[in-house]
């Protein structure tokens, strides 16, 4: 009776350690489940990431661009332009058409000045050339 009694202690001892292993293999495929699903999470979000820096770098090349253009085409800083436009920053933007009227305008207007200034230095070169030369 007393082998009886062992074998029935040990056959539980089994099912005891069986289980604790079925329940520990289960954690374990969980844990590998939840862990590809990190790895393809991070991999998705390093792409992102990438592709949101691209898009940033674009847009600096983009702003610097648009500076540049600033600068040569009307001679002026950006935070310049909204006086340069006669518009008050709080106010509403007038019509894109209105814009870029104004825009067209102000180049003109430079350069018929730069031309104006361009002809008084020639128009003062010949007059001083014709009252140095005998």
């Amino acid at each position: 009776r007393a082998l009886m009694q062992e074998v029935e202690a040990a056959e539980t001892a089994r099912r005891d350690a069986s289980d604790k292993r079925a329940a520990a293999e289960t954690g374990l495929a969980e844990a590998d489940k939840l862990a590809r699903l990190a790895l393809d999470a991070m991999s998705e979000i390093r792409e992102e990431r990438a592709r949101t820096e691209a898009r940033l770098e674009g847009l600096r090349a983009r702003h610097d661009a648009i500076v540049h253009s600033i600068a040569t085409e009307l001679e002026c800083e950006p935070h310049m332009l909204a006086g340069l436009a006669e518009v008050s920053l709080d106010a509403e933007l007038p019509a894109l058409d209105a814009i870029e009227r104004k825009l067209e305008s102000l180049k003109q207007d430079r350069c018929s000045m730069y031309c104006t200034q361009h002809l008084q230095q020639l128009w003062h070169r010949l007059v001083f050339y014709k009252t140095a030369v005998p």
